[in-house]
């Protein structure tokens, strides 16, 4: 596991080129009183790849999992708008694999999350949210036909969510 962890680490590292919330997901996009979005709770930012915020937009706290063509749609929709503000161009293939990529450790930090705080803190509706997190990783991983081991464990967690 500490191989496989090591090497997608390494990996989206190498990505790692703006700066991203980190903690990017509806609850913390706010209209101000005339009506403009705001950004909260940023405090935790730093640079990383540029399909962080998207899978956090995207899959944070989901019940069910969007469709491999919505998120397609989406990642494009992403790639266009970068384009048009003229930043740099980014290839759809090779990002359509970095997001597979990020969804494993986001969303694997997700479910680490919704963990303790169900857990630790007793905020038992983050519960909904594990079993989801895990489905995605495993299919993103699947898709990815990488990280084995990573994707026993996670298979493993789908079962045991699901007979509950």
């Amino acid at each position: 596991m500490s191989t496989e962890f090591a090497e997608l680490a390494d990996e989206l590292g190498s990505y790692a080129s703006v700066l991203c919330h980190r903690d990017f997901h509806a609850a913390n996009l706010m209209l101000d009183g005339q009506n403009k979005m705001r950004i909260i709770d940023h405090q935790d930012a730093r640079i990383g790849s540029p399909a962080y915020d998207l899978v956090s937009l995207l899959l944070d706290r989901i019940t069910e999992l969007p469709s491999p063509e919505f998120l397609a749609i989406k990642r494009r929709y992403f790639l266009d708008v970068r384009r048009t503000l003229g930043l740099p161009k980014i290839d759809e293939g090779e990002f359509a694999y970095e997001f597979r990529l990020q969804t494993l450790q986001r969303c694997l930090k997700a479910a680490g999350t919704f963990s303790y705080q169900s857990a630790v803190r007793q905020k038992t509706y983050f519960v909904q949210y594990i079993q989801p997190m895990f489905r995605i990783v495993f299919r993103s991983g699947s898709n990815l036909d990488r990280f084995p081991n990573l994707l026993r464990i996670v298979e493993k967690e789908i079962a045991k969510y699901s007979s509950n």
